[in-house]
């Protein structure tokens, strides 16, 4: 077993020399904070639902076994997620992954928006939770691949720190949406308020797709 891991050290990691040469320390950083946006989206998602469960209950009138499944199911599925995601990004590679990753997290926060019932509620987060599955896997994949030895902890770090930093911004919107409108059962325009808790989540799925098209 030892030999099999000492044969695996000494393989090349083209991907990793190619950016090396082609870029400076900005530019690696530059690409860790892109691939690193999936570990904010990873703890957006998995909190931003704290500050709607209340109204979630009421305006579903759902149980609390029901609203802990919802609650919960992001959770599980991103299991599911973790385990997967490394053998797929093995056979599709790790920018295709981030790809898919943000398409769940945008079709998330798009279908909890707007969800009619909480069975889709449910079913939008799964597809939330999957995608914080794929993150918590192939974005630092991803990092610690292309750094070089004596930053690849330090980059790598920056992952968790994404989630952290996710966690309080869905707080943080949570809050600024509750204060602003006077409740998360408020109307704010055409929706509730919780609805645009959901929704908010959108703008860094976008901005970290748009970021997958860019780095190599």
């Amino acid at each position: 077993m030892a030999g099999l891991f000492r044969t695996a050290s000494k393989q090349p990691n083209p991907l990793g020399t190619a950016i090396r040469t082609r870029g400076s320390g900005k530019y690696i950083f530059g690409l860790t904070l892109s691939a690193g946006l999936a570990g904010l989206l990873y703890g957006y998602d998995t909190a931003v639902i704290n500050g709607a469960t209340t109204v979630i209950k009421e305006h579903f009138h759902t149980g609390d076994a029901v609203l802990g499944l919802a609650v919960g199911s992001a959770l599980i599925t991103g299991c599911v997620g973790a385990l997967l995601s490394g053998r797929i990004a093995d056979k599709i590679g790790r920018v295709p992954m981030m790809k898919i990753a943000a398409v769940c997290f945008l079709v998330c926060g798009v279908g909890c928006a707007f969800a009619p019932n909480i069975e889709i509620l449910v079913a939008f987060r799964v597809f939330g939770g999957f995608a914080a599955g794929i993150a918590s896997v192939v974005a630092p994949m991803y990092i610690t691949e292309i750094s070089p030895a004596r930053e690849r902890g330090v980059l790598g770090s920056l992952q968790q720190l994404g989630i952290v930093l996710g966690i309080f911004v869905s707080l943080l919107v949570n809050a600024l949406l509750v204060h602003i409108s006077g409740g998360a059962g408020a109307m704010m325009g055409p929706m509730m308020t919780w609805q645009w808790m959901f929704l908010c989540m959108c703008v860094p799925a976008l901005i970290y797709g748009v970021l997958a098209f860019t780095i190599p």
